[in-house]
């Protein structure tokens, strides 16, 4: 079977867990900070997609956490909230750290995934996160916490990349 294997980043509140869970199917619970790193798997379209979610507090253990969890994937997932600007501006750091650790030759797909919740405003304009992302040359996609389907489809599509 063939494998994808996906890191999630982002700062807290940025809707990493609830989109992995999500994908895998993992039923809703009550939210309670990743510390260190929560893993899922799911199959999707006969491919078994392994997430790494980054909940980390301190950088020096993120860095740490990258060189070894970067190796072999496919995808690096940098999650914001579109409701908060300074959790946009906070992308900028993980950027920085993923492009640091990926070896030289290995071929890393980065997507920017903005996150938005219904019942707040939206503070990031899409000028910013098209400019970022072209800057890091990475894609975008935007998800809702209330898309379930969207959120699958969105896993859906990260197989047919990967083909």
């Amino acid at each position: 079977m063939k494998q994808i294997k996906c890191v999630l980043y982002g700062s807290q509140n940025a809707g990493k867990t609830y989109v992995m869970r999500q994908i895998c199917n993992i039923p809703h619970s009550p939210y309670e900070p990743t510390i260190g790193v929560d893993i899922g798997h799911t199959v999707l379209n006969g491919t078994k997609i392994n997430l790494f979610e980054c909940g980390c507090s301190g950088f020096k253990f993120l860095e740490f956490f990258t060189q070894q969890y970067l190796k072999n994937v496919q995808f690096a997932l940098v999650f914001f909230s579109l409701n908060s600007k300074q959790n946009f501006l906070g992308t900028i750091r993980y950027f920085e750290i993923i492009q640091s650790k990926i070896d030289e030759g290995e071929s890393v797909k980065i997507i920017l995934v903005g996150v938005k919740t219904e019942k707040k405003e939206i503070e990031v304009q899409n000028d910013e996160i098209t400019q970022l992302a072209e800057f890091y040359n990475a894609g975008y996609t935007e998800i809702g916490f209330e898309d379930h389907d969207r959120i699958r489809d969105f896993a859906r599509r990260i197989c047919k990349i990967e083909q």
